[in-house]
Formats: structure tokens, C-alpha cells, sequence
């Protein structure tokens, strides 16, 4: 800014140069530029700014000319004044252009202080993102977790339940095998003896047939033909004791196929109660899910270790996240502005350094 001084020539008293005040109102306006120049912003604000009209009640007389040591002290003044207005107009120049250049570097420095928030703004929100996504992935790796778990209670017990089967259906296969072997071989020896005292039954009905034409039998030795035995009689009439003896065989006889009949009924129990054991093993096995049902032992196994594999891959997974998350937090960006100053921005942590 530049303030112009206007002198009124009646106030201008020099006490060295009284004489030069006539000489100065005698010069014409016109004539000024040429003694004195002022440089162009001067001059345009000369020539903006309204011209002290003179008062409409002075008058003065023209001033007699000035002597030569006069004009040449006025020319010296005018001279000094220009110089004087030259060097407020550098200074006020030099000022602009300082004035100028450090606007600029305000603004420079505004807007990389803006970007360097917006980028700690965008990495913070960043470190934001990746703590949910962290928080996230462990949530999943927990539910996971439980699920392998559970699958390996399940494989564990089923497992189990498949060897108990394997084992129960085994023992009762070879139980009824040594069984069914035992029972086979007792059903044939008792059915040659069988067979054996039917012939000798026969053998013996038909000597007592000859025997009747020649001895009648009293009521109380009547043969008993069929029943516990069978009863000879001899000349004398009194029971053979071979009849004796086969009475005693068929008795013995009939309790071995009582014996058997009962042998047999527990045996078929124990097949119906073995058969029972069975049918709940295979509504066990039925609960199963289909896949499960398919799979025999080997399937199994090969399921399980999948599933360890699958284990120890997320395990590792979940490791090299946690790497790289560790590694992002010692993250630090050097930002350098135009001003001369360098910022380090660190997503670790809130605050921002300047050196």
C-alpha cells in the first residue's frame, strides 16, 4: 500500500529555501513528470486520485523568478525526493514479492498438511478394516475349531461303535457256528441210538409175537406196545429182563430227546435274542447319515486324516495372517513436503511425526 502526500504550497515553509516556494507554484502541472518521473503504480495513482482543488478564496500574486543557487537547491530536493520514492517503491515491491512467496508456501504447506491427514484418515481406516477382517476370520476359525472338534467326537464314536459291532458280530457268528456244529452232531448221535433201540425194539416185538400162540399173559403182565417199554414174556411167565434193560434205554432215551428239545428251545432263544442284538445295531447304524453308512472302515480313516490335513492347513493359514498383520503394524511411510518438512506415518500408532 502507498500513501501519496500532497503538500499545499502555502504550508510548505523551507526555511533554507524560502525563495524556491514562488519557483514551485509557477511550475506547471505538465511540467512535473518531466523533473521528477514517477515510476507507472505512482503515476496511475497520481492520475486516479481527485486533484486538491485550490481554495475559491485565495488568490496570490505570481512569485518573482528564482535566482540560480535556488533552482539548483530545488532541483537537488526534487532529485532527492525521487530517490527517496524509488526506494519505498523497491521495498514495497520486495515486500510483495516475500509477501507473495510466502503465501505460496502457506498454501503448499496446507495442502500437503490436507493430503497427509487424508492419507492417515485412509490408513486408519485401513488398520480399521483389516481389525475387523481379523476379528472376523478368528470368529470363523472358532466355529471351525468346534466343528472339527465335534467331527472328531463323532469319527472318534463312530469308530467305536463300528469296532464294538465288528467284534460283536464276530463272537456271535463263531457262537453260533461251534453252536450249530455242537447241535448238529448231537442230532446225529442221537439219531443212530434212536435208530439202534428201534431195532432192537423190532427185534424184540417179534420174538414176543412167537411167543404168544403158546403163553397167555395175565391182565397185570400186558405188554405195553407203545409207551415208557415193552414187555416179553418167557415160558414161565414172568417178565425177560431183557425187557427190563430196554425199558430202562427208552427211558433214558426219551429223557436225552427231552434234554435236546429243551437245549433247543434256549439255543433258539439265544438265536432270537442275538438276532435282536443285531436288528439295534442296525437301527444304530441306520441313524448314521448315508455317507457314513457307505463308508467302510478304511473310508473312514481316510476321512479322518483329510480332516487333520484340513486342520493343520487352517492352522497355518490363520498363522500367516496373523504374520502378516504384525508385519502391516510396523508399516511407516516417509512423507516429504515441498515446505522442507518430512512426515513418517505409522499404522501403528495415532500420532504423526515431523522432523
Amino acid at each position: 500500500m502507498f500513501r501519496v502526500l500532497f503538500f499545499d504550497i502555502e504550508s510548505l515553509k523551507l526555511s533554507a529555501v524560502a525563495p524556491s516556494i514562488s519557483a514551485l507554484a509557477a511550475v506547471k502541472p505538465s511540467s512535473l513528470p518531466l523533473l521528477v518521473s514517477p515510476t507507472p503504480p505512482i503515476r496511475k495513482l497520481l492520475e486516479h486520485s481527485p486533484s486538491p482543488s485550490p481554495p475559491s478564496t485565495f488568490h496570490f500574486d505570481p512569485p518573482p523568478p528564482l535566482p540560480p543557487a535556488a533552482m539548483e537547491e530545488y532541483l537537488a530536493n526534487m532529485k532527492t525526493l525521487r530517490c527517496y520514492m524509488n526506494d519505498l517503491e523497491e521495498e514495497a515491491a520486495k515486500r510483495s514479492a516475500d509477501e507473495q512467496r510466502q503465501r505460496t508456501a502457506i498454501d503448499a504447506h496446507d495442502s500437503d498438511t490436507a493430503l497427509v491427514r487424508a492419507q492417515a484418515k485412509q490408513v486408519s481406516d485401513e488398520a480399521e478394516h483389516l481389525a475387523k477382517a481379523r476379528e472376523q476370520v478368528c470368529v470363523e476359525m472358532a466355529e471351525k475349531q468346534g466343528r472339527i472338534a465335534a467331527l472328531e467326537m463323532e469319527c472318534a464314536t463312530l469308530k467305536q461303535t463300528l469296532e464294538l459291532l465288528h467284534q460283536e458280530i464276530t463272537s456271535t457268528n463263531t457262537k453260533l457256528s461251534e453252536k450249530r456244529l455242537f447241535y448238529t452232531k448231537t442230532a446225529e448221535t442221537l439219531t443212530a441210538k434212536l435208530q439202534e433201540h428201534q431195532d432192537w425194539l423190532g427185534s424184540n416185538k417179534n420174538k414176543m409175537v412167537a411167543v404168544e400162540p403158546f403163553v397167555e399173559a395175565p391182565p397185570n403182565t400186558q405188554n405195553f406196545v407203545e409207551g415208557k417199554g415193552y414187555g416179553m414174556l418167557n415160558s414161565t411167565g414172568s417178565i425177560d429182563k431183557e425187557s427190563d434193560v430196554g425199558s430202562k434205554q427208552l427211558e433214558l432215551a426219551q429223557l436225552k430227546i427231552d434234554d435236546i428239545k429243551e437245549k433247543r428251545s434256549r439255543l433258539l432263544l439265544e438265536i432270537s435274542e442275538h438276532k435282536q442284538i443285531l436288528e439295534q445295531d442296525r437301527n444304530i447304524t441306520r441313524s448314521f447319515p448315508a455317507a457314513v453308512q457307505q463308508m467302510d472302515m478304511k473310508s473312514l480313516e481316510e476321512e479322518y486324516k483329510a480332516l487333520q490335513c484340513d486342520k493343520a492347513g487352517e492352522v497355518e493359514y490363520l498363522q500367516s495372517l496373523e504374520e502378516r498383520i504384525n508385519g502391516m503394524k510396523g508399516v511407516s511411510d516417509p512423507i516429504k513436503c515441498c515446505c522442507g518438512l518430512e512426515y513418517t506415518v505409522e499404522l501403528g500408532g495415532e500420532t504423526m511425526c515431523a522432523s
